[in-house]
């Protein structure tokens, strides 16, 4: 995938120290179109839609919301976590603001967890963009499938 201006500003939004300290890229150092390409190509082969992904994180956040900083069992199987901080951060391609909260969605059968803010859901929702390795609220894929029962 050929890098559109769009995506170049957005990758240079997304490095150190523009909208936040560590940035969105961990430590790969792949560009923005190769790390979506990589995890678009991930999710596929794991038969996960990044469409059915969000819309069931959408549910598990909006059960969580009114308990905003306790967590939640949703269905006997998810323990949500919404907790809030003040401020918000734009979205590197320009579409929105977005809470600083951190949102933890842990299935409670595989142990396994998804943190994440609510910038994260969009970029990951909107743009396919999981964040990069070692980033601190990269979504992995087999993660996703494992906590959401995908």
């Amino acid at each position: 995938m050929k890098a559109s201006p769009e995506f170049l500003q957005a990758q240079e939004k997304m490095k150190p120290g523009v909208l936040t300290s560590d940035g969105f890229f961990g430590n790969d150092s792949r560009p923005l179109v190769d790390i979506i390409a990589a995890d678009e190509t991930s999710m596929q082969h794991l038969g996960i839609t990044f469409e059915n992904a969000a819309e069931k994180l959408i549910k598990l956040i909006a059960a969580a919301r009114p308990a905003l900083g306790n967590c939640i069992t949703v269905d006997n199987t998810w323990e949500v976590c919404v907790d809030e901080a003040r401020g918000g951060l734009p979205c590197p391609f320009r579409d929105g603001l977005y809470s600083k909260g951190i949102i933890t969605v842990t299935n409670r059968d595989s142990g396994k967890a998804l943190v994440f803010t609510d910038l994260s859901f969009h970029l990951f929702s909107k743009h396919h963009f999981l964040q990069g390795n070692g980033s601190r609220f990269r979504i992995e894929p087999k993660d996703l499938k494992a906590v959401l029962d995908l």
